[in-house]
């Protein structure tokens, strides 16, 4: 099974490149891995503030 952490890690890569809605699709991922992983849940707050017509 994927790793979570390495999973939000290129989530973070892609956030970090401006690429929101690759980003978003990365920390969907690592959260249907482990839905209580709460770096990936703390994620979502940088990226709905850049971009909250992707992620309300």
């Amino acid at each position: 099974m994927p790793d979570p952490e390495t999973i939000k890690d290129i989530g973070n890569i892609f956030n970090a490149l401006l690429s929101d809605t690759e980003a978003i699709k990365y920390y969907n991922l690592a959260l249907s891995i482990d839905p209580n992983f709460v770096p990936v849940i703390n994620c979502f707050h940088p990226v709905n503030c850049l971009c909250p017509s992707i992620y309300p």
